[in-house]
């Protein structure tokens, strides 16, 4: 009786290890998607803070992703950075910060995603 519950048990994990491949080799993947968006600018003394959200919006993991912001003032010289993130998995997001010496509400900040790769 031993064995034949053993066998039973042992045969149902095989089963449902089996359907789960199974299920991942069918099921089709969204390709990786980051996304950024300022979601916020606080002052630091006499610098501006700028924090940036990038939202992986696919299933795949990105790689190396390349985040620049531009800050454009009338008048005034163009501010620019840039940061990465090493990996950024499927509807995984990251926080980062950039730093201008400009307020930003004097100009115009252009935040976006330049760049990144599949692992």
């Amino acid at each position: 009786m031993a064995e034949w519950t053993t066998l039973l048990v042992s045969s149902f994990v095989v089963g449902a290890i089996v359907v789960l491949i199974a299920v991942q080799m069918v099921s089709a993947a969204d390709a990786a998607q980051p996304v950024a968006r300022v979601v916020g600018v606080s002052r630091a003394g006499d610098r501006f803070w700028v924090r940036v959200v990038v939202d992986n919006e696919g299933d795949e993991t990105a790689a190396n992703v390349q985040v620049s912001a531009t800050l454009s003032v009338v008048g005034a010289e163009s501010e620019e950075g840039g940061l990465s993130i090493d990996f950024l998995a499927g509807d995984e997001s990251q926080e980062l910060v950039f730093v201008f010496d400009t307020d930003p509400e004097q100009g115009e900040l252009d935040v976006g995603v330049t760049g990144f790769e599949d692992p």
